[in-house]
């Protein structure tokens, strides 16, 4: 297209370069059909003595512009019109429908091709929309599906104390005081409990015992798949396992420390390894163990720095499983208790005991059946907000 220079007759200069390819044109923007009048040929438009108005600007002469034609700014746009939609109501619908200027019929903004092209285009855009969508929640429905029924599993094994579910325990360390009172408490709740220890004892609160060495891999997988094929996978773990030492570090010999670490805390590690994916698959499970007041103080030379060491990294190792399997609904805590009324306390020498009451404000021995009641508070749905803590059993010998 070629336009005058304004204001120098007869000199041409080449108009701006339309783009090689650009939307579809609506044909408010069409040049003239061979034969029809243009506003140039017309008395009175624009150009009409072949020169460019140059109120105009330059260019060829523009049509008429009838009453509710679009604006020149958005000529030539295929879907202008379709965001004039009333609240609530497709832009395509209200385009579609809109009232011709003094007539009674639908008529729309862009001529009847590329009305029928934009139409198409909606309507493509829109079905691929519903398609997608539809897939997206067919592929999400079996997951929450999944998710819901792990977690109405998970409510369901941890029914606490006095539930209506039957639960499968297992207590190591069954033979001992703390042991004992422990599996009486989850027994009385309901649970199925199977204690393991290195001596069996058939008179004892739990249904079964289990002889098994914790320090023992091999025992302890034993163990534990005798367990699942008679009762299935465990949801409640108490670690209670644990022997003592004395003196410092110069009479503890290293086999003595290698020992009391097997017990202590490489027992409770591989006890854990045999139930953690049960638990998950279960919905969920709860993990108590039985550490120490001294790993709160460091210990002393009455314990032994292996008693002390195996007990703070059993706290440590609480923390670990809290933290990492909090998404399975597996709730892990520790109980940290102090000089308690048991064979073990009373195996000490008078002097040594009477040294340890001297640091506990009551002084008396605490009670096997307050640390179990703790015990099975935990593995209860009334503490299922609870995890990762180390609860104080200790007559206030320890106030951190």
């Amino acid at each position: 297209m070629l336009l005058h220079r304004r204001g120098v007759p007869g000199a041409r200069v080449r108009g701006p370069r339309q783009p090689a390819l650009g939307p579809l044109r609506t044909g408010h923007d069409r040049g003239p059909h061979p034969g029809h009048r243009t506003s140039r040929d017309r008395p009175g438009g624009s150009g009409g003595d072949g020169l460019p108005d140059p109120r105009r600007g330059g260019g060829h002469g523009r049509r008429h512009r009838h009453a509710g034609a679009q604006p020149a700014s958005r000529r030539g746009r295929l879907c202008d019109g379709l965001n004039a939609a009333a609240p609530g109501r497709p832009a395509w619908r209200a385009r579609a429908t809109a009232q011709a200027p003094g007539g009674d019929r639908p008529r729309s903004r862009l001529p009847g091709r590329a009305r029928d092209r934009c139409l198409a285009l909606a309507g493509r855009r829109r079905r691929a929309l519903g398609a997608r969508l539809r897939g997206r929640a067919r592929h999400r429905q079996p997951r929450r599906r999944r998710r819901l029924r792990r977690l109405e599993a998970g409510r369901r094994a941890q029914q606490g104390v006095g539930g209506p579910v039957s639960r499968v325990a297992v207590v190591t360390g069954a033979a001992g005081a703390i042991g004992s009172a422990v599996c009486a408490h989850l027994r009385a709740g309901g649970d199925t409990v199977v204690g393991l220890d290195t001596a069996g004892d058939p008179d004892h609160a739990a249904a079964e015992v289990l002889s098994c060495d914790v320090a023992d891999e091999e025992s302890v997988a034993a163990a534990f798949d005798a367990i699942r094929r008679q009762h299935g996978d465990p949801t409640v773990l108490i670690n209670n396992a644990g022997i003592t030492g004395s003196g410092g570090v110069l009479e503890e010999s290293p086999e003595e420390w290698r020992r009391i670490i097997d017990v202590n805390l490489t027992g409770a590690y591989l006890c854990t390894r045999q139930v953690i994916a049960g638990m998950a698959a279960a919905g969920g499970g709860r993990i108590v163990n039985i550490a120490s007041v001294n790993a709160r103080f460091g210990g002393s030379p009455l314990s032994g720095p292996a008693y002390a060491a195996s007990k703070g990294g059993l706290v440590t190792f609480t923390r670990f499983l809290a933290l990492h399997h909090a998404a399975d609904n597996i709730t892990v805590n520790a109980v940290a208790p102090g000089p308690h009324d048991t064979p073990m306390w009373n195996a000490l020498d008078p002097a040594r005991r009477e040294r340890i009451l001297a640091s506990v404000p009551g002084n008396p021995p605490g009670d096997p059946e307050d640390l179990a009641a703790m015990v099975a508070f935990l593995c209860g749905s009334h503490a299922g907000y609870i995890t990762g803590a180390t609860i104080d059993v200790n007559g206030g010998q320890w106030m951190g």
